[in-house]
Parts: structure tokens; sequence; C-alpha cells
């Protein structure tokens, strides 16, 4: 009652002739339409973001939920927006550099910095992008490769990534590295890692589930 007050209305299936509207028990919309047949939506309230609403491409690699009404999206092309969810707006921010692929977000809530990966490490803080090294010992060779996913355990400012040969993890709160699995030798692909809420960490690898553990790999 209050939308036709207001005027406040939204388009759905624009063009398309409605025959038939059905909910079903659990809430969700059946749509009958007379040129492209049945569309289901579960959520009337559900809004749908892609070039018509100023992406590039529909080809979304990433997002990551930052404060409140809130929402960072990661394009397969390295190109970053945040979008207020209130006002569906779209701003893209600066282009992260020599970024040419996106493959992960992660957005810290305690630091309110955007974390990103193109297999090199980087954080979006104060206006701008910033690339994250360190130095492998033993070596003059300096790096900020650590994943192609990325996990963060919210409240201890851990941030966890894996690729296809390595993992390792970030202290965001110190913009540096406190692991990397390179210069334990524990080398091999890593899918997935996560820091459980009593402190343990495990990882999901080809060869089965382990516990990383006092710089091992532990079989449960």
């Amino acid at each position: 009652r209050e939308a036709w007050k207001t005027e406040d209305f939204q388009t759905m299936l624009p063009g398309k002739t409605i025959s038939h509207v059905f909910r079903d028990s659990r809430g969700g919309f059946w749509i009958g339409t007379i040129e492209h047949g049945v569309f289901y939506c579960p959520d009337l309230g559900s809004k749908i973001f892609d070039t018509s609403a100023g992406l590039p491409m529909d080809f979304v690699a990433a997002i990551a939920f930052g404060r409140p009404g809130e929402l960072f999206v990661g394009m397969r092309n390295a190109d970053v927006f945040r979008l207020d969810t209130g006002r569906n707006l779209l701003e893209k921010l600066p282009p992260i550099p020599g970024a040419s692929v996106l493959y992960d977000l992660a957005f810290d809530q305690d630091e309110g910095t955007l974390w990103a990966t193109n297999g090199r490490t980087n954080f979006y803080q104060n206006g701008g992008w910033q690339q994250l090294w360190h130095f492998i010992p033993m070596t003059r060779n300096r790096t900020n490769v650590m994943g192609k996913r990325l996990t963060l355990r919210t409240g201890t400012g851990r941030l966890w990534g894996v690729s296809n040969s390595n993992f390792g993890c970030v202290d965001v709160r110190q913009k540096s590295f406190s692991l990397n699995a390179f210069n334990l030798g524990l080398r091999g692909r890593t899918l997935v890692a996560w820091e459980a809420a009593d402190g343990r960490v495990w990882l999901g690898r080809p060869e089965g589930l382990f516990e990383y553990r006092d710089s091992q790999l532990l079989r449960p």
C-alpha cells in the first residue's frame, strides 16, 4: 500500500507479456509469459546488477561485503566497483596496478581495508591500491604472490590465501606476510584454507583434508 502512495515501483521482465503470476507455499513467484515461457523468482526483493546497471560485463569474478549497505564487486578483467546497495549506485575504484585479471576479494571490517588478489596480493586503503611485498629468506628476490582464493578470519586480522603451488597468511593489521608455505618447503596445490573459531587451520588439497600445525601438514 505504501508503494502506491510513494509511486515506488520496480519494472520486471520489461517488454514481455505476462499471462499469469502465482505465489507458491515458500513465497516464491512463478511468472508466465506469452513470449518466453515461465520465470521463477524466490524473492521479489532480489536485485540483479549486470551490464544494464553499469557493470562493464556480466562476468563477476568475486564479491566482498563491506560496511553495512556496501558491496565490492570484482570483474574478471580486474575492474573493481563499490556498490551502495541502499541507493543502487556503482562507483568504480582506481585500477589495480599491473592487473589484467582478478581472482578474489576480501574486506577487513576492523581496518576498513579491501584486499584483492590477481595472483599477487593488493590492498585498497585511503583511496588507492598498494601491493604487499615480502622477501624470500636466503635469496635477494621478493614476491607478493600468495594465492587465487582469499579467506579472512574475522577478529584475528589473519588473511589466508591459496594457489596451485602455495598457501600463506597475511597480517592485515601490520600489512605484512606472517606465513608463506614456500619458505617451509610445503609446496603443492591448495584449494582452500579455513581458520576455525578455535584457531585451528584447515587446508583442502587434492590429496584430502589437512590441518596446518607447527609448520606441518597433519592428516586428521
